[in-house]
């Protein structure tokens, strides 16, 4: 939020944060580490901050689905709200490891 609200000021439209930089890279087993409620609860933390800011946000994280399955996602989120999700589909081949 820190860096969000500095770049807002400093004129920023739009923050790109790195690939799972809201629920962290290095992850054993992320089916036990996050839960489909916790990537919820992130998701509209980004998308709180986008409204209160003005600005779009676009910002990653291991987000679980209902059946269970992990993806790797990125969320949009801009001055209307949530704009969409992309989930990453082509791992690279530690990434498939885990």
């Amino acid at each position: 939020a820190f860096y969000a609200m500095k770049a807002a000021e400093a004129g920023a439209e739009i923050v790109c944060c790195p690939e799972l930089c809201l629920s962290g890279y290095f992850v054993e087993k992320a089916d036990q580490a996050y839960s489909l409620n916790r990537s919820e609860d992130m998701i509209e933390s980004v998308e709180r901050l986008s409204l209160s800011l003005g600005i779009c946000i676009l910002a990653g994280l291991v987000e679980m689905m209902p059946e269970g399955k992990p993806y790797m996602t990125h969320v949009i989120a801009g001055s209307e709200g949530l704009l969409g999700r992309y989930r990453k589909t082509h791992l690279s081949p530690p990434e498939k490891e885990r």
